[in-house]
């Protein structure tokens, strides 16, 4: 499949995530600023709000964008075809490599710190992650079964 063509919006928009990404995960959400952020994407303080009114719209953004990165795999495994067996091992292998990153477990550990502070984040990742992904297996087995 041929990568996907970015506009220069989605372009700086991603590179923000990945910046604030490591930006709350130095320092923590208390810690972390969007002139912070700024500074390592490397763009202005205003671009940072152009793409995300606040430092929580920019927490969120960021939980959003790895769980969609879990679910993605689920559907790529499912894609590439093969015996079920096979797919579900390449997928438990690529969903267990995408969990056990550093960065994935350091980003576990400040959501499970920051829940009290935004306790419908304990929803959405369990939307995204585990029921998302029980979702996307069921429909494949589903589909296998005929």
């Amino acid at each position: 499949m041929a990568p996907i063509e970015l506009s220069c919006s989605a372009r700086k928009r991603q590179t923000i995530i990945e910046a604030g990404t490591q930006v709350f995960l130095r320092l923590g959400y208390e810690t972390a600023t969007m002139d912070l952020v700024a500074a390592e994407a490397g763009v202005a303080k205003q671009t940072v709000y152009n793409h995300f009114q606040s430092k929580d719209g920019l927490f969120r953004a960021i939980v959003e964008e790895i769980g969609e990165e879990l679910l993605s795999t689920i559907a790529e495994s499912a894609q590439q075809g093969g015996q079920p067996r096979q797919v579900l091992t390449a997928l438990a292998t690529r969903f267990m490599a995408i969990l056990l990153k550093p960065s994935s477990v350091a980003l576990h550990r400040l959501l499970v710190s920051e829940s009290p502070r935004f306790p419908e984040l304990g929803q959405m990742i369990f939307t995204i992650g585990p029921q998302g992904a029980v979702d996307r297996l069921a429909a494949y087995l589903s589909e296998q079964a005929g």
